[in-house]
């Protein structure tokens, strides 16, 4: 399997002067990488870190995670990704900042995202629930 870099490389060097220009102005990344789900509290994103994938939930600002219900992504009643992090609340309860999990050899591409998340002017979680399509 080929990375984003070495497709990107080979397209680079198959172009046209005025596909390198396209190329160049659309910006080449990895086409996995970027955001699958999102709501007005959190947003999910693949990104590819030393050549794994990994799903990377991030709160909107002032929101939080709650860490004792982790976020997972279920493609099937046994097939599921549990997102964590080391970085927690003193008292355990939220994650600081991002929740992550490394993809793996998933192979599934369809699933449903459930996290438990706090906004900031609310003093209760709420449950999300959002449909997830990995690329």
């Amino acid at each position: 399997m080929r990375s984003g870099v070495q497709v990107c490389r080979r397209h680079l060097r198959s172009v046209s002067r005025g596909g390198l220009f396209a190329a160049v102005f659309v910006g080449c990344t990895a086409a996995a990488d970027g955001e699958i789900a999102h709501n007005d509290l959190v947003s999910l994103v693949v990104v590819t870190v030393s050549g794994e994938r990994t799903l990377r939930l991030d709160p909107a600002p002032g929101a939080q995670i709650n860490a004792r219900l982790p976020p997972t992504v279920e493609f099937s009643p046994t097939a599921r990704i549990q997102l964590s992090s080391p970085l927690q609340t003193a008292d355990s309860s939220y994650f600081v900042g991002s929740a992550s999990a490394s993809i793996g050899d998933v192979r599934a591409r369809r699933g449903v995202l459930k996290a438990s998340v706090c906004p900031a002017a609310i003093r209760a979680c709420k449950y999300v629930e959002l449909p997830v399509v990995l690329p």
